[in-house]
């Protein structure tokens, strides 16, 4: 860097360029995600392996993913683990499953079995939505007709 900023015909636009940089990789990250967290049951049965996510409603935005654990519980991040979401009206997904893809013992290929009803693995048809709003952690829980 001291080569450049010795030799360069503008050293200006080396610091000018870094600072965009920072601006870029920054922004959107941390401020401004809300901690979104909540359960997801089929009938009275907490699903207990699977994924929720959420996708912005309008387009544009970041959508987020979140692990289903053993006790049906989710905590959603947009760009890392538990982070949070970005305010806003999301549609709502939920594929649990029970058995992943896999080829059986004569080595045909079967699909995965999932404990969650097809509608809910499509966010156009899965009926489920969450109006994110700034301020404190919220809760979604979702209970899905088996």
């Amino acid at each position: 860097m001291r080569y450049c900023l010795n030799h360069c015909a503008r050293p200006g636009t080396l610091w000018l360029s870094l600072g965009l940089l920072a601006m870029i990789l920054t922004s959107g990250c941390g401020p401004g995600l809300v901690q979104v967290s909540g359960t997801v049951h089929v009938g009275d049965e907490p699903v207990t392996d699977g994924y929720v996510s959420f996708v912005p409603a309008k387009g544009g935005g970041a959508s987020a993913t979140a692990k289903i654990d053993s006790s049906g519980k989710y905590v959603m991040g947009t760009r890392q683990e538990g982070d949070g979401l970005a305010p806003g009206e999301y549609l709502v997904t939920v594929a649990g499953g029970e058995t992943p893809a896999h080829r059986d013992q004569q080595g045909k290929f079967r699909d995965a079995v999932f404990k969650t009803p097809a509608k809910y693995r499509d966010p156009k048809t899965s009926g489920l939505t969450a109006k994110v709003e700034k301020g404190s952690p919220q809760t979604f829980d979702f209970r899905l007709e088996p």
